[in-house]
C-alpha cells in the first residue's frame, strides 16, 4: 500500500483506466480471458463513493464482491469509438449492427479507421461487455488512437478530479496499454500496470512482449509500477 500513499501518508487520488472492454474487441482474446475479465470486473466495483452527477445511478446495482477499504476516486471505460468514411476499411464486412446511418461525407477521424474494422461510432458490437457495463459509476470516454489519451478528453476528465495515479487494466498489452502508459507518464501521472489485469489478442507471446516492452523502457522510473490485482483488493 505504500505506492498509493504520498509523502505525507495520506491517500494519492487514484483512477481506473479500462482499455478497451467492447465486445468486438474482446472477441479476438484467448489467453488468460476469463481471468481477466474476473480481475477487471472485481476492480470495477470499488466504485468511488461519490457518484458523477452526469450518470444515472443504476437501479438494480450488483452487490460489490470486493472489499471497501481501497476505492478508486474515478473509473473510466475508454474503448474504440471513431467516426469513420464508409470505404476506410476495405475489408469491412455489413454484420456490425449500427443505430446510426452512414454518410458518405463522413471524413475518419483516427488513422485506425484504415486498418480495423472494430470501434465504429454507433456499433452495438462497439460497445463495451455486458457484464461490465451493469456495474455503477463508470465514466465513458471515448477513444480514437492506440493511447486513450490521444484526442480525447481522458486527461481533462483527469486533471478535472485530481488525479494522481492511473491503474491500468484491459486489452492489449502490447498495442494500446503499452501506448496509454507511456502516454500517461509523459503527461506527469503516476502509473500502474495491473499484470494480471492485461492480455492480448497476440496470445502469450503478445502479451509477454508487450510486458517486456513496458519492463524495458520504464525499468529505472520510480513513477510507474507493476502490480497484481490483490495489491489493491487486499489493500
Amino acid at each position: 500500500g505504500v505506492l498509493l500513499k504520498d509523502g505525507a501518508g495520506e491517500k494519492k487520488k487514484s483512477a481506473l483506466v479500462v482499455i478497451d472492454m467492447s465486445v468486438e474487441q474482446w472477441a479476438g482474446i484467448e489467453y488468460r480471458r476469463e481471468d481477466t475479465v474476473q480481475v477487471i470486473q472485481s476492480l470495477m466495483h470499488l466504485s468511488p463513493s461519490l457518484k458523477p452527477t452526469n450518470l444515472k445511478p443504476d437501479p438494480n446495482p450488483n452487490p460489490s464482491p470486493t472489499p471497501k477499504n481501497f476505492t478508486f476516486d474515478l473509473i473510466i471505460d475508454s474503448h474504440l469509438s471513431m467516426k469513420c468514411a464508409p470505404d476506410s476499411f476495405r475489408e469491412e464486412t455489413p454484420k456490425m449492427e449500427s443505430t446510426t446511418t452512414p454518410s458518405r461525407n463522413v471524413i475518419s477521424e483516427s488513422t485506425l479507421c484504415g486498418i480495423t474494422a472494430s470501434g465504429r461510432e454507433g456499433s452495438k458490437e462497439a460497445e463495451i461487455l455486458p457484464q461490465l457495463a451493469k456495474i455503477p459509476n463508470v465514466q465513458f470516454i471515448e477513444k480514437k488512437q492506440f493511447s486513450c489519451f490521444y484526442g480525447s478528453s481522458l486527461d481533462a476528465a483527469l486533471r478535472g478530479a485530481g488525479i494522481e495515479m492511473l491503474f491500468v487494466v484491459g486489452i492489449n498489452t502490447n498495442y494500446c496499454v503499452f501506448a496509454t502508459v507511456l502516454d500517461g507518464w509523459e503527461r506527469g501521472y503516476e502509473m500502474g500496470v495491473v499484470v494480471d489485469g492485461v492480455t492480448s489478442c497476440d496470445g502469450s507471446e503478445g502479451h509477454e512482449r508487450g510486458m517486456q516492452m513496458l519492463r524495458s523502457f520504464f525499468g529505472e522510473s520510480d513513477r510507474v509500477h507493476f502490480l497484481n490485482s490483490t495489491d489493491l483488493l487486499e489493500w
